[in-house]
């Protein structure tokens, strides 16, 4: 009897190398969130083991069409978006190297939190509670559960409760309407974080970025301008100027009463690249040594880690840049 114990204790044991276990922890981003910003985890997963882990559907994806389910407590105030069906997802298996890992900042799956207050937070790999057999496929059925954490969600008030119930609890989905008519308010920050300012780092060496802006903006490698898309009958080509000028004046708006918020690290970054557009060098070189000044937000750069990373040194390049031709002067 004891011998039969330790084979299957034995197998057990040599199923976890061949088949992989799945390792998940997930972490806050931030202490609170305003109620209607689009909150995030950290996510981190990993393959503990010295065999192939083969999943139900992929890993990096976070929505119903995930192999990994989220689930938040109290449901009271939370709403979930209708699950979508995705055959050619569901019927995939992939698979992941031993030790493989992957830490990412994801949104809230397919949830909605429409009122204030503190939610319980989980994450759970668990095919079982699909019903589907893939045992003979190799694939790890679970269950691997996350640890808990903790998420608080505060009320708006002064123009960010104004903004929040003008556009019915979603303000981050209408970046242009709510720059416009709320550009001080916190929503404003996400509008501006992703928002064109009429150049762009993206370049191999800070040298390359200065020297590209030097030239006349229809023979520059970077940002040209686009169409304006508001104008639907007759539209208009913006110049990098005229996107830096708009950009500008939006940014410093919401930086008038948000400088210390995560959010204004890239922000001054992209004003940055805004003044620099319009030829303010010093303010321009100012702008970066404000976005530099911290760490950026491991939630940001996390979203494209090579690329982001990538900004910042280029703007560091930039800024020295800057004071070695002499456009800018050292702050104080």
């Amino acid at each position: 009897m004891k011998i039969k114990v330790y084979l299957i204790f034995i197998m057990f044991i040599f199923s976890l190398d061949v088949y992989g276990q799945l390792k998940i922890e997930i972490n806050n981003v931030r202490e609170e969130w305003l109620l209607g910003e689009p909150i995030r985890i950290g996510i981190y997963l990993k393959n503990e083991s010295k065999g192939i882990l083969r999943t139900y559907r992929s890993l990096m994806r976070f929505s119903s069409a995930s192999s990994l389910k989220l689930y938040i407590s109290p449901m009271e105030g939370v709403e979930k978006m209708p699950e979508r069906t995705e055959e050619e997802i569901i019927n995939q298996i992939y698979e992941y190297e031993p030790l493989w890992e992957y830490r990412r900042e994801i949104g809230l799956f397919d949830y909605i939190i429409k009122k204030a207050g503190i939610y319980r937070v989980k994450v759970v790999y668990d095919v079982r509670i699909e019903g589907s057999n893939y045992l003979d496929k190799g694939v790890y059925l679970g269950p691997s559960e996350s640890n808990e954490i903790e998420i608080k969600v505060k009320e708006p008030a002064g123009i960010d409760l104004e903004a929040y119930n003008y556009f019915k609890g979603f303000p981050i989905a209408y970046g242009e309407e709510l720059l416009e008519k709320y550009p001080t308010s916190t929503y404003a920050g996400w509008a501006l974080i992703n928002r064109g300012s009429g150049a762009s780092p993206n370049f191999a060496t800070g040298k390359e970025l200065l020297d590209d802006l030097l030239l006349p903006y229809n023979q520059r490698k970077g940002f040209q301008g686009r169409l304006d898309d508001r104008y639907k009958d007759k539209s208009k080509w913006l110049t990098p100027e005229d996107i830096a000028e708009e950009y500008e004046r939006y940014a410093e708006a919401y930086l008038s009463l948000h400088s210390e918020e995560d959010l204004s690290l890239i922000i001054y970054m992209r004003l940055a690249m805004a003044k620099a557009a319009l030829g303010k060098w010093q303010e321009s070189y100012e702008a970066a040594e404000k976005s530099l000044a911290k760490e950026w937000p491991k939630w940001y750069i996390n979203q494209a880690p090579r690329i982001v990373e990538g900004w910042r040194k280029i703007l560091i390049e930039y800024k020295d840049e800057l004071i070695k031709r002499g456009f800018a002067k050292r702050s104080n």
